[in-house]
């Protein structure tokens, strides 16, 4: 899968460290990082700048999400 088909979230209630996720176009799920972006707002704001420098938008980023849970197939 192209790189660019992918955006990064914040996986609740996890520590920083364990709380940033890859959500790839197409595959059910996300891939947990190892990146310590912080936790809580700090977390959010740095996924939302990271995914606007790759061209997503937070209503994008929203809509990888929900597909990623709901729609797209399992891996």
């Amino acid at each position: 899968m192209n790189d660019s088909k992918l955006c990064y979230t914040v996986i609740l209630g996890k520590e920083a460290g364990q709380n940033i996720g890859i959500i790839k176009q197409g595959m059910r799920g996300y891939a947990l990082t190892d990146f310590d972006w912080g936790t809580g707002s700090l977390a959010s704001t740095i996924v939302r700048e990271r995914n606007k420098a790759r061209g997503i938008d937070e209503a994008e980023q929203l809509d990888y999400e929900i597909k990623s849970m709901f729609i797209w197939p399992k891996a």
